[in-house]
């Protein structure tokens, strides 16, 4: 009888440690399943976190920038607004164009450059023009070194020439830079920060000024 009881507890006592070996198990296999899904959500919030830092960066830096000096040319205005002309005989008393050269920043996508895509305030201490890019009459685009397409891709140059005897013509007499003036031109791409460029003439108007 004795014996009988000692079997039976000893079969009780395997039967309990395989179900804790079994408990155990389940616990390891749920332990094991709810790291992977935190590792899983660990590397998808890495790459979003990635994703959200590069777009960030991207609107934060300009895409495009200069590639060179800005270049102001200067001659003698004659006429009343709306047949404003102007030559470079007699006194030069204003600047008549500015001519920007413009690249694609290192590491940037391929931008746009057509009317409507972008962008190109002009102002000065007199007055502040949204938008004069029209690729006709106010600021054209053109490019100098490239595939001959609109976009400006690595490698890649083009001139942002800026006829402010026209835009006299359109818009006004506060238009005009002379002696001292200052102004800015901001030229703002589809993605990115808009490049900010700030200058000031010379005491003297000559044909042509670097503006560094």
């Amino acid at each position: 009888m004795r014996m009988k009881i000692i079997k039976v507890l000893k079969s009780k006592k395997a039967i309990t440690g395989i179900e804790t070996a079994i408990i155990l198990i389940a616990f390891v296999i749920v332990a094991a399943a709810f790291a992977f899904i935190i590792l899983s959500m660990g590397f998808f919030a890495g790459e979003r976190a990635k994703g959200v830092i590069s777009g960030g960066l991207k609107e934060a830096a300009s895409a495009i920038e200069l590639d060179g000096s800005v270049i102001a040319y200067g001659g003698r205005v004659t006429g009343s607004p709306g047949s404003f002309t102007a030559s470079t005989t007699g006194t030069l008393n204003n600047v008549t164009s500015i001519v920007i050269y413009i690249k694609l920043s290192t590491g940037q996508q391929p931008m746009d450059l057509r009317v409507g895509r972008l962008t190109i305030l002009y102002a000065n201490t007199k007055t502040s023009i949204d938008n004069i890019y029209d690729n006709s009459t106010f600021c054209t685009v053109t490019q100098i070194v490239g595939d001959s397409d609109t976009f400006l891709e690595e490698g890649e140059k083009f001139k942002i020439t800026i006829d402010i005897v026209e835009l006299a013509n359109e818009y006004g007499t506060d238009v005009f830079l002379g002696e001292y003036a200052k102004f800015r031109i901001e030229i703002k791409a589809p993605v990115g920060a808009p490049l900010i460029i700030e200058r000031t003439i010379p005491g003297v108007i000559d044909k042509v000024m670097i503006l560094d």
